[in-house]
């Protein structure tokens, strides 16, 4: 593992950290939207 002490690339890594995060938020999200959608069409 090669750890380099570039400062744009420690900020690039962060950077995509918060994408992925964000990314996996979205997902989450959609997936809770979705299910309440679910649950409200099985309840009518």
């Amino acid at each position: 593992m090669i750890t380099n002490q570039n400062p744009s690339t420690k900020i690039l890594s962060r950077i995509n950290a918060q994408i992925a995060v964000f990314q996996a938020y979205l997902r989450v999200y959609k997936i809770s939207v979705h299910a309440t959608c679910a649950s409200k069409a099985i309840k009518f």
